[in-house]
């Protein structure tokens, strides 16, 4: 089922911009919602859409990496990570960077990527909170459509965060520092590289976004595919049963299934009791 909910139109430069609404997805995850125009060229759409993505996922990882602040502690010297406490003293190497705020408490890490002195709880309380608010920032079903603000609005909320546990600022080597410093993708999508798809068709360059969305009307929605990399060909059609319709037919012929077999052993008893035909009034004579 296409999915484009029309928003609005806005009348600008004597002609009527139509604001819609696009579900972006990629394999089968939806990723977030874009708020765009059907006018848009094809190849700014997937631009904006690529880095929009992006910076997402980037965001999703520093999230991550700041849980990891928050249970162990800053990150260890490259020449330190992954080595047993007694090689790091038989090699006489010491982690000297500054502490977190408020003292420490020892929670060692088990991968040994991080130093083991996590900051206090209200410290490590903090960071998490931070991370909470940013994963409700990028939830696609919270509501508001992803843009490039929210994205550097969550970015500030967990820098802010790190800075208050951290004020002596962390460690070079800690990849949240060097993330803060000059944020980058974990995954590097190049627009060049990447596709866009709706209703298993690429969306071609050239093109604008009402070539393939004809027809849009207040009660369209539509969902577009991202897909990386031209290798990896068009992605799956939409089903044309969300999860939850699905389970609610499976359950619906589960039910069935048992009204008939019910009816059945009742069909059985029945007969069972029935008198048989033709032998009611038969005699026997001694």
């Amino acid at each position: 089922m296409k999915t484009v909910v029309l928003l609005a139109s806005l009348f600008a430069g004597g002609q009527f911009v139509v604001m819609v609404k696009l579900k972006v997805k990629r394999k089968d995850a939806l990723e977030f919602v874009l708020e765009t125009t059907l006018n848009v060229a094809i190849e700014e759409l997937l631009k904006e859409v690529v880095q929009l993505y992006n910076a997402r996922q980037s965001l999703l990882w520093l999230c991550s990496e700041v849980e990891s602040l928050a249970n162990h502690g800053s990150h260890l010297p490259p020449e330190m990570v992954g080595l047993l406490d007694e090689q790091i003293e038989e090699l006489g190497l010491k982690d000297e960077h500054p502490r977190p705020s408020g003292g420490w408490v020892s929670c060692p890490d088990e991968m040994r990527r991080r130093n083991g002195r996590a900051p206090v709880p209200k410290m490590a309380d903090l960071l998490r909170k931070s991370v909470q608010e940013v994963r409700a920032l990028l939830d696609p079903n919270s509501g508001p459509c992803l843009t490039k603000k929210r994205l550097e609005n969550g970015l500030d909320v967990i820098r802010g965060a790190v800075m208050i546990a951290y004020p002596m600022e962390l460690p070079e080597c800690d990849p949240i520092r060097q993330e803060l410093q000059e944020p980058r993708s974990e995954i590097e999508n190049q627009a060049e590289e990447a596709q866009l798809w709706f209703a298993s068709k690429r969306m071609l360059p050239g093109n604008r976004l009402r070539d393939h969305l004809r027809g849009a009307n207040e009660s369209t929605t539509a969902i577009v595919k991202l897909t990386t990399s031209s290798k990896e060909g068009p992605p799956m059609r939409e089903p044309s049963l969300t999860e939850e319709q699905q389970k609610q037919l499976m359950l619906q012929q589960y039910r069935r299934q048992q009204e008939w077999k019910e009816l059945e052993e009742v069909e059985e008893s029945g007969h069972l009791h029935e008198a048989m035909h033709g032998l009611s009034k038969i005699r026997f004579k001694p």
